[in-house]
C-alpha cells in the first residue's frame, strides 16, 4: 500500500468512528462507498474515482472534494453539526418511511440519503429479529 492509500485510510477509519459510522455497511447506508469499495481500501488496493470520492464525502459529513483533498495529503472540512454542505439540500428521495413487515408495531424513518430502499428494509428487519431472538 502506498503512503498516500495508508494515510487516506487512516482518516477515513478515523472520521467514521467521529460520526458514528462505525461498520462498512453503516457507511454505505449514509450514502457511502460500498462496502466492496471499504474492503479495497482497508486492503490498501484502493484506486479512486470521482464518484467513490462523492460517497466519502457524504457518507463522512465533509464538504464537497474533502476526500480528494486528503488522497492528495490535504485536510478534510468537516460539515457543521445539522448542516448539509454548501448547497444547502438533501439528496432527492432523502426521507424513507415504512412500517417494517411483520411487525406491525416497528415503524422506520430514515432522514438522509438512502441508496437502496430494499437493502435498509432488509438490514432494519435483521436487527429488529436479532432483538427479538435475545
Amino acid at each position: 500500500m502506498s503512503l498516500q492509500g495508508e494515510q487516506f485510510r487512516d482518516v477515513v477509519l478515523r472520521r467514521a468512528k467521529e460520526v458514528a459510522r462505525t461498520t462498512d455497511a453503516l457507511l454505505a447506508a449514509a450514502g457511502g462507498p460500498s462496502t466492496t469499495t471499504m474492503t479495497t481500501l482497508r486492503r490498501g488496493d484502493f484506486r479512486p474515482r470521482n464518484d467513490s470520492m462523492v460517497k466519502f464525502d457524504q457518507a463522512l459529513r465533509w464538504e464537497p472534494g474533502s476526500a480528494w483533498r486528503v488522497w492528495n495529503g490535504g485536510r478534510p472540512t468537516p460539515l457543521p453539526s445539522g448542516g448539509r454542505g454548501r448547497r444547502g439540500t438533501a439528496a432527492a428521495g432523502s426521507v424513507v418511511e415504512f412500517v417494517l413487515t411483520g411487525h406491525q408495531g416497528v415503524r422506520v424513518v430514515v432522514k438522509g440519503p438512502i441508496k437502496e430502499r430494499a437493502a435498509l428494509e432488509d438490514s432494519v428487519a435483521r436487527l429488529v429479529q436479532d432483538l427479538d431472538d435475545s
